[in-house]
């Protein structure tokens, strides 16, 4: 009977234990949103790590986004003052020997609580001249880089196109 009783305490005792340990609710993964024209297919070939990737191969219209949380970037001592400094960062590197590279003033702007950075790049490819827009954008909690890009003799009928896509970012 002993026994049965010291049995008894001690399964009480255990879920008395574990009745003690605190708990934290964490969210994994991220939830964010953009509008994305209708004429771009989905596809996952454009880049490894895009969270977004779009395309039309008929039309020469590519979009991908790719995001990075700033508590990781913090761990890896890559601290940025905002997404002026994220986009230079990327652009400093980003097809630099690439033949005629050319890259417009670096446009910053806010839409709703994010921050934006924005810039044109063109250059020479084997195939003829790319525009690219590039946008950075900077949430409570993330840096995104928003690429689209054509054809030099598309920008006129994509680029208010990609100006909307990039603007549209909300996490």
């Amino acid at each position: 009977m002993k026994f049965l009783a010291l049995l008894v305490a001690f399964a009480f005792w255990g879920s008395f234990a574990q009745a003690q340990t605190a708990f934290n609710s964490k969210t994994g993964g991220h939830c964010f949103t953009m509008l994305v024209p209708d004429y771009l297919d989905k596809t996952y070939d454009l880049n490894d790590v895009a969270d977004l990737q779009y395309y039309n191969a008929e039309k020469n219209v590519y979009a991908i986004v790719i995001h990075d949380y700033k508590d990781q970037l913090k761990e890896l001592e890559m601290e940025f003052s905002g997404p002026k400094q994220f986009l230079t960062d990327f652009t400093d590197e980003y097809q630099a020997d690439a033949e005629d590279r050319k890259m417009t003033d670096i446009q910053e702007f806010m839409v709703g609580e994010n921050k934006f950075a924005q810039t044109e790049m063109t250059w020479k490819t084997e195939e003829g001249y790319l525009f690219m827009l590039i946008t950075t954008v900077e949430t409570a909690g993330h840096f995104y880089k928003i690429l689209t890009w054509t054809g030099i003799d598309n920008v006129a009928t994509f680029k208010e196109d990609f100006q909307k896509m990039a603007r549209s970012l909300k996490d």
